[in-house]
Formats: structure tokens, C-alpha cells, sequence
């Protein structure tokens, strides 16, 4: 799926590490998207936000299982 924020990478399954969240993020643009959530051009949110709250840094090693769709 090409990424509807950015229109320049694709959008791939993930889980985030620690937390064992399924996601969807961009591969470009590190737009995030919740399982569950429709993926859309305004209801991302930025990897790095998403996951500072859990004390991640928003690095693509935090990230296990990356799955392209």
C-alpha cells in the first residue's frame, strides 16, 4: 500500500517491539497507523510521538516483524 501522507513509500506491518503493538507505518515517512485504525491522510500520527511515551526513541530496530502488505 502506498502511504496516503507522503504518496512516496509504501506502508508496511509491524509490531513495536516491547509493547507487542501491531502497526502500520510508512517506510518514507514514518507515518504510523494503529491496528484497526483506516489508513488515511489525516489520521496518522508520527512514529517518534507514538512511541516517546512508551520510552522508545522511534528507531526502525524498535521494531520486529516488519511485514510488507
Amino acid at each position: 500500500m502506498w502511504c496516503p501522507r507522503c504518496d512516496q513509500g509504501e506502508v508496511v506491518k509491524a509490531v513495536i517491539g516491547v509493547t507487542d503493538e501491531i502497526v502500520y507505518i510508512c517506510e518514507e515517512c514514518d507515518a504510523l497507523w494503529v491496528d484497526g485504525t483506516c489508513i488515511k491522510k489525516d489520521n496518522f500520527t508520527d512514529f517518534s510521538a507514538y512511541v516517546e511515551p512508551k520510552g522508545l526513541q522511534g528507531l526502525w530496530s524498535e521494531l520486529k516483524d516488519i511485514l510488507k502488505l
